[in-house]
Parts: structure tokens; sequence; C-alpha cells
């Protein structure tokens, strides 16, 4: 099992019914960061008549599997909710959830990151301004999930991939059943191809082909909606990446170097050390990042990825 992320198991029974969650022991470094990450799962049974408000860190995908009720934002209108349908509940942000008093309701939920990528996704074309979805194939959803469960339970080699995939294909799919021509397909494209695989070199020219738009174009919406250019993308991608492959003591700091696009292992760790204000091997010892390069980073918005157990 990958040995960055581990989830505990956390059943909960109240009076209006009982929540079964697998929460990711080390879900904060990845609150911010670009890449799509699974902070929790859930299965949940309401009782009938149960209301409940709630307030989340993180972004919410709600799957309604049995069961009536109704989903409302603060200050908007109430919507209903029933068998199917996927409500989203955005960070930040005061929701109520409610059963009809004449039946029990059924659901599951996926809590994602608050990643600049799912940001976009979820804030413009189809899903812009939507709670509710009333999806055209939910089944297609629970198998999704079912894969997220199966994962937070039994674990993978490469665990924080294949759940980060998982979790863009939930979005993914819910664009698609929703209005897919309504999103802005090629930067969605360019910034997957860039998050998901910081390892591989790829020029401008070939990234905006294969996203059927131009460098010009590719390279504002980067700047609107990152704040940074399409290499500066990569770079953090790859300095994350590096962090967490780094949690690994048995995989060599060359080896980490190459899994991140860097054939130089010296400019990898001179590179490694401009971002996080400390070498591979004194990140990997456990050696506090400078309260300098911390500051920097919470200036920019970004968060650092510390090891478990670092102070």
């Amino acid at each position: 099992m990958d040995s960055l992320i581990k989830f505990r198991k956390r059943e909960t029974f109240f009076k209006g019914g009982q929540e079964i969650f697998y929460i990711s022991g080390t879900r904060m470094p990845y609150l911010h960061t670009n890449t799509i990450a699974v902070s929790a799962y859930g299965e949940l049974l309401w009782e009938p008549g149960t209301i409940l408000a709630l307030y989340h860190s993180y972004w919410a995908f709600t799957l309604v599997l049995e069961g009536g009720g109704f989903f409302r934002e603060k200050g908007k209108a109430q919507e209903k909710i029933g068998p199917g349908d996927v409500y989203i509940a955005r960070p930040g942000v005061d929701y109520t959830v409610g059963v009809r008093k004449d039946c029990v309701q059924k659901r599951r939920v996926i809590l994602l990151n608050c990643s600049p990528l799912l940001t976009l996704l979820c804030s413009n074309g189809a899903l812009a301004d939507r709670n509710v979805i009333h999806t055209k194939e939910p089944a297609r959803f629970l198998r999704i999930l079912e894969n997220v469960r199966h994962l937070v339970t039994d674990g993978s080699t490469h665990l924080h991939e294949d759940l980060a995939s998982l979790g863009y294909a939930f979005v993914h799919e819910l664009i698609v059943q929703t209005a897919p021509a309504g999103v802005r397909e090629g930067f969605e494209l360019a910034a997957r191809e860039l998050e998901q695989n910081p390892g591989q070199e790829v020029s401008l020219e070939e990234l905006a082909e294969k996203c059927n738009t131009s460098v010009r174009t590719l390279n504002r919406l980067f700047h609107e909606h990152f704040q940074c250019s399409p290499h500066e993308f990569l770079f953090q991608a790859r300095m994350r990446n590096a962090a967490h492959l780094l949690q690994d003591d048995t995989f060599p700091v060359k080896g980490v170097a190459e899994a991140c696009g860097y054939r130089n292992l010296s400019f990898f760790a001179k590179s490694f050390r401009q971002f996080y204000g400390v070498s591979p091997r004194e990140y990997r010892s456990g050696k506090v990042v400078t309260e300098k390069v911390e500051k920097k980073h919470k200036a920019a918005g970004t968060d650092l990825p510390v090891r478990e157990g670092r102070p």
C-alpha cells in the first residue's frame, strides 16, 4: 500500500442515522495542491425526517441511492433530491440537507481537495452554479464510488494516483452527463496532462496541438486560472510528486529525480531546494522546511506536503 496515504475508518451513530467514513490520514497536505486528491469516502444512512447542517473544507460530491429529500445552500432556494441525483457541497459554504418523513435515505459521498483544477471544472461551463445534478446514468457514478471504496479499504501499489484518477473521473462524468460542450475541454485536458504525468517531456506546442488550442490561449488560461505559466505549473507538479515519492525511504533519490523528469541529479536537488528550502535527502530525513520558504508558499496560496510525524 502507498506509504503516504492511509485511510482510517470512522463509524458514527446519531439520532438521525449512521455514517461510515474512510478518511485519509494525510489529507491536509493535499488541500490546495493542483492534483485532485481524495480526502475521504463515506456511506450514509439517514432516518426519515432527519435534517442536518453541513459545512466542508473540501468539495463534497454525494450520490443519492435511495429516498427523497432536499438540499439547500445558504441564501438560495431549496432543491429536491432523489435517487440518482448528485449534489455538490462547495468548500467554505453552509448547506442544509434533509430527508422526507416517509422514507430513509441512503447515500455515498466522496470528498475531494481544493485543487485549482477542480475549482475550475466546477465553477465554469456545465457545472457553474449547479448544486444538484439530475444524472442520466447514476450507475456510472456508483461504479466509480465502488472502485474508490475498494482502494480506501484494500489499498494499492499506487494508491494516490489511482484515487486521483477516480476523483477526476467522477467530476468528468458529471460534466459529460450535464453539458460537455460548455467546458473548456482543451485547457482541462492540458492541465490534467501536466498534473497526472509530471515526469514526461512535453513541449507547449505538442500540448496545445493535442488539446486543439493555441500556445497563446494555453498560456492565457493557465495565468488566468492558476496564476502561473504551464512551465511553472509543471514545475510545481514535479516538486510535489517528488515530495510524495520521497516518503518511500526505499526509493533512491536518483529514481525520484528520474520519475519527476530530471536526468541530472544535481539539477533536481537544486530545484527541490529552491522549492522547499531543504535538499531531497534532508526532506526525507524529516528536517523541517525553513520558515522563510513556508511563508513564501503561504503568500502564493500553495501548501507544502509535509511528512507524517514532522513537527
